[in-house]
């Protein structure tokens, strides 16, 4: 499959205004510090924000190094972006502590166990938001305060954002079909070069950014994914969105083969603890390690007494 970028070309005046816009409207200000970490200034969530932080004066933190996760609160920073996989890792470190920093974090699922541990141990202050490329602002957000925050988002004030039909009526709620967000003043409302693109992406004052939703009676929004990732199973197309979510809820075990020196063999290391703190979990808790060599080339099983 060919994936095509997305090119906007936005005009500085205009960019002025937008970055005035989202500064007041993120309360930053000009000892305001911003660490971009998981999404660079070439990702809209890495941009925009920086831009508006240095349009009022404000510090960003741009840091490649191999170590930038450890030092991810350094500077006093007031603001983080991270992937969800990265926020994990953040919450379940031993040197965890509660910090005064919103975390945001945006682009995949984030897993409930992930969310409750950041809460727990770093920070109230965790946004989940939607965006893309097109818009000056994340058009839904969400304060973590329970599960339901996970999955239904709520639009920015003053944006309208319907889920529709493939003839452009809204569904009623409850009732999936295609996010279309209505456009505002700062957002895009082309691409450069691609008229097939843009007139599939901009009709009638909306943007169609190409994702699965459904709404809620409160408004609320929830995303099911992009529009061609769905599963067909026996005839009812599935959502990758609600698949993911089920995967999340099984239980998680770290597997690993290793050879054994001392046996002379392969061992099948599994623990429902460690991953990459398994040297730790074997020095202290080594019960919570089942091992099993493989004696021969047939087949080894793993049967439930082991786990």
């Amino acid at each position: 499959m060919l994936f095509r970028s997305k090119k906007v070309l936005i005009g500085a005046a205009i960019e002025d205004r937008a970055n005035a816009d989202r500064a007041r409207l993120s309360s930053f200000g000009a000892d305001f510090v911003h660490n971009s970490l998981d999404f660079g200034l070439w990702t809209g969530a890495g941009y925009r924000p920086a831009s508006a932080v240095w349009h009022v004066g404000g510090c960003v933190v741009l840091d490649q190094r191999a170590d930038r996760h450890d030092r991810i609160f350094d500077h006093g920073v007031d603001r983080v972006g991270v992937m969800p996989e990265t926020l994990r890792e953040l919450a379940t470190a031993q040197n965890a502590r509660r910090r005064d920093v919103v975390i945001q974090t945006s682009g995949a699922t984030l897993p409930l166990d992930v969310a409750q541990a950041t809460v727990q141990r770093l920070t109230d202050r965790l946004l989940f938001t939607y965006s893309a490329t097109e818009f000056f602002m994340a058009p839904a957000f969400a304060w973590f305060r329970g599960p339901d925050d996970l999955n239904w988002l709520r639009p920015e004030e003053g944006r309208v954002i319907q889920v529709v039909d493939e003839h452009g009526r809204e569904c009623p709620p409850g009732v999936q079909g295609l996010v279309r967000i209505r456009l505002r003043e700062f957002d895009v409302q082309s691409y450069i070069e691609d008229e097939q693109a843009t007139a599939r992406a901009f009709r009638d004052g909306f943007c169609y950014p190409g994702d699965l939703g459904v709404m809620r009676a409160d408004g609320r929004v929830r995303l099911l994914g992009r529009d061609g990732d769905v599963i067909n199973i026996g005839g009812q197309k599935i959502p990758a969105a609600l698949i993911e979510e089920g995967l999340q809820m099984t239980r998680e075990l770290y597997l690993s083969v290793v050879l054994d020196r001392a046996a002379g063999k392969p061992v099948i290391m599994a623990s429902s603890a460690g991953g990459m703190d398994i040297e730790e979990v074997a020095a202290s808790t080594p019960e919570k390690i089942v091992k099993v060599h493989i004696e021969d080339r047939k087949s080894t099983r793993l049967n439930s007494s082991h786990t």
